[in-house]
């Protein structure tokens, strides 16, 4: 699940989200965002709101990667510190 978040996060930096609503439906149940709550009245799926809610998930999984990268780093160093001077 993280290698398909990850490509997913780099693809629709470059690309659009798709506007089809089954093609949205299928990205979302792919990274676990629900649509259920974006249906309208009408049976009609929200897309503007479920490319929003892909955009949100998307971006919080890229902070997530970048503070993850952050400790990793400081790790790390504090490490290399520690290894290179005592």
């Amino acid at each position: 699940m993280l290698f398909k978040f990850f490509t997913q996060s780099i693809k629709y930096q470059v690309y659009p989200l798709p506007t089809d609503p089954a093609e949205l439906e299928r990205l979302a149940m792919d990274l676990h965002v629900s649509p259920t709550a974006t249906w309208m009245a009408h049976g009609v799926l929200d897309t503007a709101e479920v490319q929003r809610r892909i955009r949100e998930s998307l971006n919080s999984f890229r902070s997530s990667v970048l503070f993850a990268i952050s400790v990793v780093a400081a790790i790390a160093a504090a490490g290399t510190f520690v290894v290179r001077f005592f």
